[in-house]
């Protein structure tokens, strides 16, 4: 069927059983998970297509929306970056329906590519966690967020952890 909120063009595929994680589900009954997208435009120039790695979660009304396509601009990284959703690495769903997911941020074309959290809900849509280089408490910078943990309700804590630094807990 059609991807509803990503626009013509686009269907849903596969579930990533082989190389995705396992699915969140949450209290509920409600499921994020990584499914591959696939762009029925076949003249398409995308470099991704025809298939990409996006994230699913709960639309807020008993559906499922897309939460994050690769490529697609990522919230809270200087203009023209780009997000990366990382199947590789687990996902995660609370009781309210968010979901938070590990990502990649290519940052431009002459720039890194650097770790971050990203969390979506229905109502609030995509919002970025943290970042490597991204600003942390006490005037600090991100040094490699990644392992991280949503509580049922709503509470994301996560591992900073990067090269020559000590592990930190936030």
């Amino acid at each position: 069927g059609w991807i509803f909120g990503w626009g013509q063009g686009v269907v849903f595929d596969s579930y990533r059983q082989i190389y995705g994680p396992t699915p969140a589900v949450n209290a509920s009954g409600e499921l994020a998970f990584f499914a591959a997208a696939v762009r029925t435009d076949a003249c398409s120039n995308d470099s991704l297509a025809p298939y990409a790695s996006a994230v699913f979660g709960p639309d807020g009304s008993g559906g499922t929306a897309l939460v994050a396509i690769p490529q697609q601009p990522a919230p809270g990284a200087p203009a023209g970056s780009a997000l990366i959703p990382k199947d590789t690495v687990a996902l995660a769903l609370d009781d309210l329906g968010d979901v938070a997911f590990g990502a990649d941020l290519r940052l431009g074309p002459s720039l890194p590519v650097v770790p971050a959290i990203y969390r979506w809900s229905a109502s609030g849509g995509l919002q970025l966690v943290a970042r490597q280089y991204g600003d942390a408490p006490q005037g600090q910078t991100f040094a490699g967020p990644n392992t991280f943990h949503l509580g049922a309700g709503g509470h994301l804590v996560f591992r900073d952890v990067g090269p020559g630094s000590f592990p930190d807990n936030f």
